[in-house]
């Protein structure tokens, strides 16, 4: 299977609420065909959704079914987006994990070698 052929069948969809679940997706999806997965990344900080997700259909003609019918519904009181889903989106998701954090967010040993605020700086030069 070529990877343009698991595009056509793999939808993004996007503008979620936090309280939609894989299960929910599932369900007001199921009834345009069968569904391979679904992936829905979560926010590690919040517990929830991160407002989108990817739906991979068994073929092609269900997911444009899907697209044809769920784009700009409403689920949950937001109204969703639903479009074939591209490299582009793929890309969007994995940078958008990544880039709210510094370099160091992780880094325990980060900021404990710092001075006391009330410490004043030295300085080496000579004054005089």
């Amino acid at each position: 299977m070529s990877e343009t052929a698991g595009q056509k069948r793999t939808l993004f969809v996007r503008e979620l609420a936090d309280e939609v679940t894989k299960e929910i997706l599932y369900a007001a999806f199921l009834p345009f065909g069968n569904i391979l997965s679904i992936d829905m990344p979560v926010d590690k900080e919040k517990g929830t959704n991160r407002g989108i997700a990817f739906i991979e259909f068994e073929n092609e003609e269900d997911a444009r079914h899907a697209i044809f019918n769920q784009h700009e519904s409403e689920l949950y009181g937001r109204v969703i987006k639903v479009a074939h889903s591209t490299k582009a989106h793929v890309k969007q998701v994995n940078a958008a994990g990544r880039r709210h954090k510094a370099v160091w967010h992780d880094d325990p040993t980060f900021g404990h070698d710092l001075r006391p605020d009330d410490e004043e700086p030295t300085d080496n030069k000579d004054k005089t």
